[in-house]
């Protein structure tokens, strides 16, 4: 969004600062709400694991949630990227026509790292 920002893109900022807030803001807290509603207030994440099998519907609705805030084709998130990525490709910055443009995807998928861990359940 920053970015987008800094290049003058933005309608891509503003985009992307939607899909973003709909999916980190709505769709991820709220299956996260599920699971420690189901666990009664449970806050271990040690104890979280295994749970897609238990409540399928809260497994699939973070799955969307991350992949879409992870930018992967067709969710929201790959093409607001997408528009901030071209933007970036297009702007006549003196850092982007240094060859530095092949940072930009390594920072967006960066950015969805904390959202792929998944605790595993130990045995007892």
């Amino acid at each position: 969004m920053m970015l987008a920002v800094g290049i003058g893109a933005f309608s891509a900022s503003m985009f992307h600062l939607m899909t973003h807030a709909f999916f980190k803001g709505d769709a991820l807290p709220t299956a996260q709400g599920a699971v420690m509603h189901a666990l009664h207030d449970e806050t271990d994440i040690t104890k979280m694991g295994g749970l897609w099998k238990k409540m399928p519907l809260t497994f699939v609705t973070m799955l969307i949630g991350v992949l879409a805030i992870s930018g992967i084709p067709p969710f929201s998130g790959f093409f607001s990227k997408d528009e901030i990525l071209a933007a970036a490709m297009h702007a006549s910055t003196t850092a982007l026509s240094h060859g530095d443009v092949h940072l930009l995807p390594h920072g967006f998928l960066h950015g969805a790292s904390p959202h792929c861990r998944l605790p595993r359940r130990e045995p007892q």
